[in-house]
């Protein structure tokens, strides 16, 4: 199973988020196969961080993704299903590359209509994005999950 795990902790140093998230994703991984990956936000990244487990089946991607000059971070698990209005709209745009992955199309859907764009998208997934422009850390879940 993939996922998304995090932490969250005013003032918590940057050694104790490590800490708690390679803990966390050490006890989610269920197989070898599974790859670990996480990222720090906030104040000098001590605020918090999230993490992505997944075997690499929809999310082969390295994550997080990087947006708005690195202000932005986007975490997925999952794949949005009927999306090819809204990625043909960014692609025409010049905002999307053709060979965008799921992950990107979520990116720039956010970027460009916020987390309530992104909540129109349908699909299965769970997405996590930490807006330092905003100071935000929003959670978007697909209608069934």
């Amino acid at each position: 199973m993939s996922g998304l795990f995090g932490y969250t902790a005013k003032g918590s140093a940057p050694e104790q988020c490590a800490r708690v998230l390679q803990f966390m994703g050490n006890h989610l991984r269920h197989t070898d196969r599974a790859r670990i990956s996480w990222a720090g936000f906030g104040q000098s990244a001590t605020n918090g961080a999230v993490g992505h487990i997944g075997i690499g089946i929809f999310n082969p991607g390295g994550q997080p993704r990087w947006g708005a000059e690195m202000q932005v971070a986007l975490w997925m698990c999952g794949e949005f299903y009927h999306h090819e209005a809204a990625r043909t709209a960014l692609i025409r745009q010049g905002e999307l590359p053709t060979d965008a992955t799921d992950e990107d199309l979520a990116l720039r859907t956010y970027l460009h209509g916020g987390a309530e764009a992104i909540a129109r998208l349908e699909g299965a997934f769970t997405i996590a994005i930490w807006d330092a422009r905003e100071g935000t850390l929003t959670l978007v879940n697909d209608r069934y999950g």
